[in-house]
């Protein structure tokens, strides 16, 4: 019998990009944040919005090739990946750990 992952949170925060994307609001719990690509030296920083609309870096969220990274993110956090350079082809998501 297959695993029925329907109710596990997935967000795809970059679909082949190479500039910053857009706010996702997500429910709030741990996840898993992957990005993959052509970094050619680029950075990718996980941000979240603040109550007063300003993006704010998550502490341990960066990414400087393709990887994973564990992240805590509160109720209802928009959250958007920051790109800095001029990477190809990134792709980006966020998973909920169950």
């Amino acid at each position: 019998m297959a695993l029925n992952t329907d109710y596990i949170e997935k967000k795809d925060l970059l679909s082949n990009a190479s500039a910053t994307g857009s706010y996702s609001t997500v429910k709030g719990g741990t996840y898993i944040w992957s990005a993959e690509g052509t970094f050619s030296s680029a950075t990718l920083q996980l941000q979240a919005k603040n109550a007063n609309g300003t993006a704010t870096d998550i502490s341990g969220a960066t990414l400087t090739a393709a990887g994973f990274v564990s992240v805590l993110l509160g109720a209802n956090a928009e959250v958007r990946v920051a790109v800095t350079g001029s990477p190809s082809a990134i792709y980006s998501s966020l998973v909920a750990v169950p």
